[in-house]
């Protein structure tokens, strides 16, 4: 038996790593309002729906960097 250490975001998952887990939280936090920006006319990329996971992602981790470096 090995004893392991995991982090809970606040919906309750289990993360390997503190940057999984944060990135995790800060994406419950924007995913609304990242959603009103894929669907509205100011996404160019609206009808590509590769495009909307890339975005996703892209904008959690600016929000993770904005947050780490404290603009």
């Amino acid at each position: 038996m090995n004893k392991v250490e995991a982090y809970k975001s606040s919906d309750g998952r289990l993360f390997e790593t503190e940057f999984s887990c944060q990135e995790h939280e800060i994406s419950l936090v924007w995913i609304s309002r990242i959603s009103g920006f894929q669907s509205s006319e100011f996404n160019p990329y609206n009808n590509d729906a590769r495009s909307k996971g890339m975005a996703t992602k892209i904008i959690v981790a600016w929000e993770m960097y904005k947050e780490q470096v404290a603009l």
